[in-house]
């Protein structure tokens, strides 16, 4: 090999060295949907899986002491022993849960009933569907404890740059119109430190927002050799909150329905490709 051989594969070799490395992140997205079924990391995503017969409900979250009781496969839930949380589908398609917009993929969805909780800070709702508070507000739950659904999903299985969580949101009785937009919280471990929680908009049907809304996010993962685990939470009906997301004071707030809840890797575009294409010029300059 001749000089400008090595020089030539040095300079990849910096080059390749020197490519961006992305610092963790959790960013919320907005425009035309990213995530797809195809290469979906999510272990039975749509709750399809093991599922009650159509039109018929079982209890899910874990500690309720409601009976028939399952946790859809491949999930982890809690509750308390009062939690009324139950996973199904009604109607003969489009299917819907506790009269939530319609399922947008397969008959059946989760519904996080848990009747009312109050919460200590004024929530301001977001045009992006997210809520911010001054603080962290602290939510007291009527039964106790929230309602709540998770999974550890192995992305590091699956190494990429970034990654694209999706998933269906709407509310109970968001097909009436009637009530107004409630709160629920989603944690993605190992994308931020310290794992904080995101509150969101539950679509009641009254607001913008809609019966209901896909929620879509980019994030990188803190450590990338360490799966993400992914946690949905209710706490339950917001009590006569004034001034509910441009509701009427006193406004009954909705509570959520889940459902097609998708990950996807996003490699970032390779620079292997570059450091082939380079090779028979070198080669060349060999010979």
């Amino acid at each position: 090999m001749n000089g400008t051989s090595r020089r030539g594969i040095a300079a990849l070799v910096v080059l390749v060295s020197a490519a961006p490395i992305s610092l963790a992140s959790l960013s919320i997205l907005s425009g035309p949907q990213q995530g797809t079924h195809v290469g979906n990391l999510v272990t039975n995503g749509s709750f399809e899986t093991g599922a009650p017969a159509i039109n018929t409900t079982v209890a899910w979250a874990t500690g309720t002491s409601l009976t028939p009781f399952a946790v859809p496969p491949g999930w982890t839930s809690s509750g308390s022993s009062n939690a009324y949380a139950y996973w199904g589908g009604t109607g003969a398609g489009p299917y819907q849960v506790a009269l939530s917009d319609n399922l947008p993929d397969g008959q059946n969805g989760l519904y996080f009933g848990n009747n009312f909780t109050d919460i200590d800070k004024t929530p301001t709702w977001n045009a992006n569907g997210t809520v911010s508070f001054s603080g962290t507000p602290t939510f007291s739950p009527v039964f106790g404890s929230p309602v709540t659904l998770s999974q550890t999903v192995a992305t590091n299985a699956s190494p990429a740059a970034t990654y694209i969580l999706s998933f269906w949101a709407s509310g109970e009785n968001a097909a009436f119109a009637s009530w107004a937009d409630g709160i629920f919280g989603l944690r993605v471990t190992n994308v931020l430190a310290g794992d904080p929680i995101q509150y969101l908009t539950c679509p009641g049907g009254m607001s913008a927002l809609g019966a209901s809304h896909r929620f879509e996010f980019q994030f990188t993962p803190l450590n990338p050799l360490a799966p993400v685990t992914i946690e949905f939470i209710n706490w339950g009906h917001l009590k006569q909150w004034p001034d509910v997301n441009g509701q009427p004071t006193g406004a009954f707030t909705s509570e959520l329905v889940l459902d097609d809840v998708i990950i996807n890797a996003i490699p970032a575009p390779g620079l292997s490709g570059i450091a082939l294409a380079g090779l028979p010029l070198f080669a060349r300059r060999r010979r």
